[in-house]
């Protein structure tokens, strides 16, 4: 629905810089939800928009994300060119170079610069406060996020990054419509007053054995344990 409005959005307005904007944010959005060929279509738009030769940092990050894809050694070699260039990057643009630096040398099986180059990236996170840059990143790429977690276990600001992951799939859990009704169509209700009962989907459920019903009860009057405890 977000890639929706952002066409909807594009539709009404004439400045070519916003309109640039736009298709590259499109763009993005494609990419991390597993659709490539379109996130590259958003991203000729953008350039057509910008209507110049010389692309963008954002661009050219972008570009860079789709290359990672078939060609992990083109990708780094534009992102050194990025990191080289005069242009000046801006905190969130360096900290999102220094990720996909590291992804690109995961991708293409070198460990070391793989571990250097995201560790640069979590110090510099550190540094400047650009998590939401990269964030949204590890939420939509599995094998970032495993790095992460097994990698970097014991650096803070992987903790933090995860953390606002998780945050970020809770948010989305939440609004998104198909999963609130998945939710809504089963629920598990506990009834503990006179005869107790255990329901789910409206339905007795009359097929757990007592020892079950005790433990279910249980969990129930504990609560859920805290992360630290």
């Amino acid at each position: 629905p977000r890639r929706e409005i952002i066409a909807e959005i594009l539709s009404q307005i004439d400045r070519l810089d916003l309109i640039a904007y736009g298709c590259l944010q499109t763009a993005t959005l494609h990419r991390r939800s597993g659709t490539p060929v379109v996130a590259s279509d958003w991203l000729k738009r953008a350039a057509v928009a910008l209507g110049r030769a010389e692309a963008s940092a954002a661009h050219s990050l972008e570009l860079a994300a789709l290359e990672m894809r078939v060609s992990p050694a083109k990708a780094a070699r534009r992102l050194r060119r990025l990191m080289d260039s005069s242009q000046g990057l801006t905190p969130s643009e360096r900290a999102r170079t220094l990720y996909w630096q590291a992804r690109c040398a995961q991708a293409v099986g070198d460990a070391q610069a793989a571990t250097e180059a995201m560790e640069a990236c979590l110090d510099w996170v550190a540094r400047s406060g650009a998590d939401q840059a990269v964030a949204p990143e590890f939420r939509a790429d599995a094998d970032a996020r495993r790095m992460l977690e097994t990698g970097f276990a014991s650096h803070p600001t992987a903790g933090r990054l995860l953390e606002r992951v998780r945050l970020m799939e809770a948010y989305a859990r939440h609004y998104d419509p198909r999963a609130r009704a998945e939710v809504q169509g089963a629920p598990i209700e506990f009834l503990a007053l006179g005869q107790s009962a255990i329901r789910v989907a409206g339905q007795q459920s009359d097929g757990l054995k007592p020892m079950a019903r005790e433990v279910a009860f249980y969990l129930l009057d504990a609560g859920p344990v805290e992360r630290d405890a």
